[in-house]
């Protein structure tokens, strides 16, 4: 019963999202061809004389998927019933707290005090704005 559950929930949400898959899709046709039309205006070859550098690739892939995903349960989050102002605010809220703490965690960025008191502004706002 439950796989059932899950394979209807999932069918569910693919057709709920298929705005959002053209969305990201076209997102992404849009940013190749700027890519490719910003190198050929220049003069620059499509790829780098040394190659490609795999690592980059990889991490700009794993991002647009990310993106993708984000997209697809936006809209799903919109489909079933989720309050426009509320949704939004909790994707950026999560986009912001991720960020930072990538920011913070990953790359060893300093978060100064004027910027934290920032920060827990912003969370204690996004809380009251939930909790209505």
């Amino acid at each position: 019963a439950a796989s059932i559950f899950a394979l209807a929930t999932l069918n569910k949400m693919l057709r709920a999202a298929t705005g959002a898959v053209i969305l990201s899709l076209a997102m992404g046709l849009t940013t190749i061809a700027y890519f490719v039309g910003q190198r050929m205006a220049t003069g620059q070859p499509l790829f780098p004389e040394g190659g490609v550098n795999m690592q980059g690739a990889m991490l700009a892939a794993i991002a647009g998927v990310g993106v993708a995903g984000a997209n697809i349960f936006l809209a799903y989050a919109y489909k079933t019933g989720g309050q426009a102002s509320l949704v939004g605010l909790l994707q950026n809220g999560l986009s912001l707290t991720l960020t930072i703490l990538i920011g913070v965690l990953v790359l060893g960025e300093i978060i100064k005090p004027m910027q934290g008191l920032g920060i827990a502004l912003a969370m204690t706002g996004m809380y009251f704005i939930i909790k209505g």
